[in-house]
């Protein structure tokens, strides 16, 4: 007992360390976790868990169990009968046995059956009663048979059964191939024995559902602890000799190639065959219902007498191999098998902790390389970024410049084009009253300045919209190039055109409304006309003599008289020139002559002006002063146009810059993150690998009483 309680303790710590390891498996990082699930620890320790569990229940099981197993009508019930030394069990010709039988040993001189499900106990007296109920409750021939999946306890006083006295139990079991869902009821009643009796046909052969069973145990449990009945080996008296020798030594090589093979027992054929014996159990239990009997055998059959004897031979060889694995069995050896197991799942314990170790040094490792590269990636950043700032300032600022001289060039060809624009009003003008008049003022004022404000942007914006989208492409790109590759998708946003939208406030300024016109009739050579083109001639002729040194200053000729009047020309109208013309080549006439001609002259004019005096006249002469008033009021609002264009140019540039410098940022707060997140994981790990080198430290200690344990079994 107290073997078993020291190993039990053994075990229940091993499974306290057991989940300790496998809690402490689930709560490593996933990366991590599933580095070391590749190498299936986890299933490996989660079956072992399983197993253990099972162990340490039987190991707390204060009884000897010993399980009969087999194939149907093999001859289980026959042997336990043969043991028991009654036929308390059903027996007989096909599936006899429906339910499982547990036969425990009772101090009383008494025997009584307990069925699960039902109150109280089929009180029996006498082992004739007992019989015939067990022959009602579990045989499958009777009426009313249990199921399959249930188990009956019978109690037999020891006093008739020497080998229940040590609290030995006893379980036949039904057939191995008897139900399709046989397997849970055996895992519930079977696969925790400490020994199996193997009840084999001896006219069969090994079968693959009784291979089945038994790997099931040592992939549950542990290894096995058989002992092999050849049943029924009283049909070879009918047969040949060299038949016999051969039918035995197969039924011996099939056995050792299992045990040696699939249940990779270190068991040769010698100890196989103090393992494996073959009987009869209806024959010895024959023999022992009448004591003194011999079995009936022909004289001319003599060497079936030699078969009787091998098969008593076997028999009470059996028995004694029995009452040794029965007295190893309390001494400790039952608890071998699981002291095995329980050394191999320390192994695996450490194994998997040492494997823990290792990859949580070599994670560490590479985590600490990427933090220092990210750093590095990191400073690398800021510093270009901050270069490239500046950079990309200057040349934000020389795209400004570039704009301001596009813009003025563009002004100055929409001041040239204001005559076309005016000249493109086509309104119907219908007098000179004054109603008529506001009307055609409005309209021409609207007319001019929609055209304006439409030429203007159709002309700046496209030229300036390709520039501003190709330095919006410089500044992504050029941010983009200093970022880790991985990380440059980090702008989804893409330059847009914009167009860009330039408004002059034209409109809103309302630039024209103190133009008024005036289309009084006014003849072209009154004197006011004439003074003024006097002082306009004079100072040509002033700014002209100063550029040619050839001439004289005081000489007045006809060739100069020519030059002057032609050049007085430009700034006079066609009539003044005609007159002036007139009066040099009359000059020289007589004086009277010239006064008359020259007031005819006059008189023929002025009639002729007032005669195209007309409404279309009047719509140029109001077309002509609306120009010059347009040309003076749109010259000042040159640099509003361009700062308003500028400004335009310049908030665009700066959002695609601070968008740009934003994301960089970023990625710089990310790539931070990311250190930050790997040193809080590196101080993790380093915790777990403490939590690792603890449990390896205690699997070794608790391995070293494991093996002492083992040894002193």
């Amino acid at each position: 007992m107290e073997v078993s309680h020291n190993i039990e303790n053994h075990l229940n710590k091993l499974a306290i360390f057991l989940t300790r390891h496998l809690n402490h498996i689930h709560n490593l990082p996933d990366d991590w976790r599933d580095h070391y699930d590749n190498q299936n620890f986890t299933s490996r320790l989660e079956r072992g868990q399983e197993r253990l569990t099972s162990i340490i229940d039987i190991i707390a099981r204060p009884h000897l169990k010993v399980v009969f197993v087999g194939r149907t009508s093999s001859g289980k019930s026959s042997a336990i009968n043969a043991l028991l030394n009654e036929p308390i069990l059903p027996m007989g010709l096909g599936h006899t046995t429906s339910c499982f039988v547990e036969i425990r040993g009772s101090n009383q001189n008494q025997s009584w059956i307990n069925i699960p499900g039902q109150e109280g106990t089929l009180d029996q007296r006498n082992s004739e009663r007992i019989i015939t109920s067990m022959n009602e409750l579990g045989n499958a021939l009777a009426e009313h048979p249990l199921q399959p999946d249930c188990c009956i306890q019978l109690f037999w006083p020891r006093s008739k059964a020497a080998l229940l006295e040590d609290d030995v139990v006893l379980m036949d079991t039904p057939g191995l191939d008897v139900e399709t869902d046989f397997d849970s009821w055996i895992d519930q009643f079977c696969l925790d024995a400490d020994l199996f009796v193997w009840l084999m046909n001896g006219e069969s052969t090994l079968m693959m559902r009784e291979k089945a069973f038994f790997l099931q145990v040592k992939k549950k449990i542990a290894q096995p602890n058989i002992m092999v009945l050849v049943n029924r080996w009283d049909v070879a008296s009918e047969e040949e000799e060299y038949w016999i020798h051969a039918a035995y030594e197969q039924h011996v090589a099939r056995t050792l190639e299992f045990f040696q093979k699939e249940l990779e027992l270190q068991v040769s054929k010698s100890e196989l065959l103090e393992r494996m014996f073959f009987v009869s159990a209806k024959e010895q239990l024959e023999q022992k219902l009448a004591p003194g009997s011999t079995v009936r055998v022909s004289q001319d059959s003599l060497p079936s007498v030699k078969l009787l004897e091998e098969r008593n031979n076997d028999w009470n060889r059996f028995l004694e191999s029995l009452r040794s694995q029965l007295s190893c069995a309390y001494k400790g050896h039952r608890y071998l098998p699981y002291l095995d197991v329980g050394l191999d799942l320390a192994r695996d314990i450490r194994d998997a902790n040492d494997f823990v170790s290792k990859s949580g040094s070599e994670f560490i490792t590479s985590k600490e390389h990427e933090i220092v590269k990210l750093n590095a990636t990191m400073n690398d950043l800021e510093e270009h970024m901050e270069e490239l700032t500046k950079e990309l300032k200057g040349e934000v600022q020389t795209m400004l410049d570039e704009i301001e001289g596009m813009v003025r060039i563009g002004f100055e060809d929409e001041l040239h084009n204001l005559s076309t624009f005016i000249s493109e009003f086509h309104a119907v003008f219908h007098g000179d009253e004054q109603v008529i008049l506001d009307v055609y003022r409005s309209q021409l004022i609207r007319h001019l300045e929609n055209a304006l404000a439409i030429d203007l942007s159709h002309c700046l914006s496209q030229n300036i919209c390709d520039r501003v989208f190709e330095v919006q492409c410089q500044i992504l790109a050029r941010v983009t190039d200093l970022l880790p590759e991985v990380k440059r998708n980090f702008l989804d946003h893409q330059p847009r055109r914009m167009p860009i939208e330039l408004n002059f406030f034209i409109q809103e300024r309302q630039l024209f409304r103190d133009f008024h016109e005036d289309v009084s009739f006014k003849f072209s050579l009154r004197p006011a006309n004439l003074f003024k083109c006097y002082s306009k001639v004079r100072s040509f002729l002033t700014s002209f003599s100063h550029g040619q040194d050839v001439m004289a200053e005081t000489e007045f000729s006809w060739k100069r008289l020519l030059s002057w009047a032609f050049h007085a020309s430009v700034a006079t109208s066609e009539a003044s020139i005609v007159a002036l013309i007139m009066l040099c080549c009359l000059y020289r006439t007589a004086r009277l002559r010239i006064l008359l001609g020259t007031g005819l002259f006059f008189g023929t004019c002025y009639s002729v002006e007032k005669l195209m005096w007309t409404s279309k006249a009047k719509e140029r002469l109001i077309k002509r002063q609306f120009e010059q008033f347009a040309i003076r009021k749109l010259s000042p609002l040159r640099e509003d146009i361009v700062l308003t264009c500028q400004d335009q140019v310049r908030k665009e540039l700066t959002n695609t810059l601070v968008l740009a410098c934003g994301a960089a940022e970023g990625v710089c707060l990310s790539m931070r993150s990311e250190a930050d997140a790997l040193e809080m994981k590196c101080q993790d790990v380093m915790k777990d690998l403490h939590r690792s080198e603890d449990l390896s430290a205690s699997c070794n200690e608790l391995m070293e009483h494991l093996l002492q344990a083992r040894q002193s079994i």
